[in-house]
């Protein structure tokens, strides 16, 4: 299989919350349900990995992420929120635009401690385009 790592049609969605934990919770039941994942060990993964620091990158997007034991390549969701939300990020923006990415726990890293799809993807940050394109998305 091609690619750095598998993003269904299914795991898009257009979502409401008003907080940084309701989004993290609807993220791991978005990868369960579509990945066929366990969505307690999910949520618990990503909870850990914002202790350690907000994964708002800024100019509202957020990438949360973590490693999963026993998953076979990195899997990604996509949440389009209705309303921006408080994430704590970079910039002191609030997010609309919600990136999840699960990787294999024993994945080679990259950059650091960062996944090489992670890596890849948050670099996407630095790139001129404006995310007015995705806001404006209604499907």
């Amino acid at each position: 299989m091609s690619g750095l790592f598998t993003l269904l049609p299914e795991a898009v969605t257009t979502a409401s919350a008003d907080s940084k934990d309701i989004i993290l919770g609807q993220l791991a039941s978005l990868f369960a349900e579509v990945y066929d994942l366990g969505r307690d060990k999910i949520l618990e993964r990503m909870i850990e990995r914002e202790e350690l620091g907000s994964t708002g990158f800024g100019r509202r997007i957020a990438i949360p992420h973590a490693r999963l034991p026993g998953l076979g390549r990195p899997v990604a969701a996509f949440i389009r929120l209705e309303s921006p939300v408080e994430f704590d990020s970079a910039d002191g923006m609030p997010v609309d635009l919600v990136f999840g990415l699960l990787s294999p726990e024993g994945a080679a890293r990259w950059k650091g401690s960062m996944p090489r799809p992670l890596s890849i993807t948050s670099s996407a940050r630095r790139w001129k385009f404006s995310a007015k394109g995705f806001l404006a998305s209604r499907s």
